[in-house]
């Protein structure tokens, strides 16, 4: 057998099987049977052809499958195979909307890159210092990131099903079109059915998705588990720093208090030396020390009778004078020192500032980057937006084929149930062997 009569055969087997199903006459099944032993004989393909057409129309005939008339009532156009283009309609724009969201794969790569490089923006510390320092602003920070990526995401959502939704406008539209020409409004569909059960419902279809798409969780949650997986890191080497830094502020006065300590002992002891060596002169030079009392004594009553009160006067005045230009002199000296001592602490502090915000951009940088680089990895945003993505695109199909159902419900075109399944079956039949016919 050649492959024509191949496929021939197993088509007629698929007819019989549906005939047994549907519970039709013997002479159909045997009629079917016979067709398929003339075949298998290499018999008049014409005849064969011709036969099985006629087994098709009574087929038809003998399940209820009437057909209906077009407006100028010149050809026929059966039921089912109005049911089989609004199959294919339905099927095309099935196509159309997958289309439509293979046309976002890019973008979704788009959106997260981003978000991982709004992520890692907190890495780059010295321009994040204040985050680090101030846990409120760090999660904030994590917080901005979600909503920019949420912002992006949610739109690009919207935008899918705006194209999904202009496929099904499409679709409903040639159907329209198809039911007008063929006076589907004698069979219960004309364009007020369509208004009612079509136009007066997409709105809040589209608003109900979108809703729930917006409330879905597409990985922004993830994001801010990661400010707060890191947070309480960050804060301890900022805080250990810090403790580090403050007690290195004292450091200059532990200094002077060890200096100053050292020269008090220091002193104390050159006291003592002195006092001891004192001690040691009087008791070898008492008789000089007598000697020297002596003459002083005398030399000195000798002095106040040879000076004037006047004179005496000059000379305490003098001695006044002298002792204030030394205080001043030295007063104005210790000012200095202090300003000095003041100006090379607080560049001390600066510097010791400098340094400490320094460490914690350096040791809290290295810590952020190993993490986003394993939160990267992880690729835990892309399988979220995928799933969101392929619910809505397959919520709105669910919410638009209920409209299409209830569209013919009640009609001649009811498409729902075990009848449609039938129907579909024997018409994918029809057309496998009508396809037969021109090979």
């Amino acid at each position: 057998m050649n492959e024509k009569q191949i496929k021939a055969i197993e088509c007629l087997n698929e007819l019989e099987q549906y005939a047994k199903e549907q519970k039709l006459p013997t002479r159909m099944i045997d009629s079917i049977s016979e067709c398929k032993k003339r075949i298998t004989e290499n018999s008049n393909w014409n005849e064969i052809d011709l036969e099985v057409e006629n087994l098709f129309k009574s087929i038809e005939t003998k399940t209820g499958l009437t057909s209906v008339q077009t407006d100028n009532n010149k050809n026929e156009v059966s039921v089912q195979q109005i049911k089989a283009q609004v199959t294919k309609m339905a099927d095309r724009c099935h196509t159309e909307n997958i289309t439509s969201i293979d046309m976002i794969a890019e973008r979704k790569n788009v959106i997260i890159k981003k978000a991982y490089e709004d992520m890692q923006e907190i890495s780059h510390t010295k321009a994040h210092l204040d985050e680090l320092k101030n846990e409120d602003l760090y999660l904030e920070f994590f917080q901005q990131t979600k909503r920019e990526y949420e912002k992006n995401v949610f739109q690009m959502i919207q935008e899918m099903l705006s194209d999904i939704s202009s496929n099904y406008n499409h679709m409903l539209e040639h159907m329209r079109s198809m039911f007008q020409s063929i006076g589907g409004f004698t069979r219960g569909i004309g364009n007020e059915k369509f208004y009612y059960e079509f136009e007066g419902k997409k709105d809040g279809i589209e608003k109900k998705i979108n809703s729930e798409a917006e409330s879905s969780e597409v990985g922004g949650g993830d994001i801010v588990s990661f400010g707060q997986k890191t947070k309480d890191t960050i804060k301890d080497i900022v805080k250990k720093l810090n403790r580090k830094r403050k007690l290195l502020s004292w450091v200059p006065f532990l200094v002077l208090v060890i200096l100053f300590s050292f020269k008090a002992v220091t002193s104390q002891e050159q006291s003592h030396q002195t006092i001891e060596s004192a001690e040691t002169g009087n008791e070898d030079d008492s008789g000089v020390k007598d000697f020297i009392d002596d003459a002083g004594k005398k030399i000195g009553e000798k002095a106040i009778e040879s000076v004037s009160l006047k004179a005496l006067g000059s000379f305490f005045s003098a001695i006044f004078t002298f002792l204030i230009a030394l205080v001043i002199s030295l007063g104005s000296v210790l000012i200095f020192l202090i300003l000095l001592i003041i100006v090379i602490y607080a560049a001390y502090i600066k510097i010791l500032k400098r340094w400490c915000n320094h460490q914690i951009c350096k040791k809290s940088g290295d810590y952020l980057k190993t993490e986003l680089i394993q939160f990267e990895q992880s690729n835990t945003l892309m399988p979220k937006l995928e799933e969101v993505i392929q619910n809505s695109a397959e919520e709105y199909e669910r919410q638009y084929l209920a409209i299409l159902n209830q569209l013919f419900t009640g009609t001649d075109y009811d498409s729902a149930g075990t009848e449609n399944k039938e129907i579909n079956q024997f018409t994918a039949l029809k057309e496998k062997w009508n396809a037969l016919r021109y090979e």
